[in-house]
């Protein structure tokens, strides 16, 4: 007569709790990898020059040259982590610089960024692939 192990009833039950427990880390893997976003590679300034139609004035840019292998696709700049560039930008190719009027970033209630009173400090660029943050001194 053959004794049955006592440990051989535990088996599927072992067998389930490690293959929930695979699940439950692989789930959560893939969900980090889903929720932080990768990390952008760019260059940003900002140049002031003398503008052209009217004596006295300039014009500003916000220069964002896509240091990354890749393209970047639909682009949402922000200034000062809340004056958003108004103008859709679908499309920055691998190592092209994008120039963005200051003046085009607006608040949500429609009040241009004023390069003459206001000194942009930071700007963070959205993607579909990733994100990038940036500052001045």
């Amino acid at each position: 007569m053959i004794k049955a192990n006592k440990f051989s009833s535990c088996l599927p039950m072992k067998l389930i709790f490690i293959a929930v427990l695979v699940s439950i880390i692989t789930f959560n893997y893939s969900c980090s990898s889903i929720l932080a976003p990768k990390q952008l590679h760019a260059t940003g300034n900002y140049k002031c020059e003398p503008g052209y139609l009217i004596e006295g004035s300039a014009v500003c840019n916000l220069q964002i040259t896509n240091n990354d292998g890749f393209d970047w696709n639909d682009v949402i700049l922000t200034i000062n982590d809340k004056y958003i560039y108004a103008t859709k930008i679908p499309l920055i190719h691998s190592k092209e610089t994008f120039y963005a009027n200051l003046s085009n970033f607006i608040l949500d209630d429609g009040t241009r960024f004023d390069i003459n009173t206001i000194k942009p400090l930071n700007f963070t660029l959205k993607t579909k692939e990733g994100i990038y943050y940036g500052f001045w001194d």
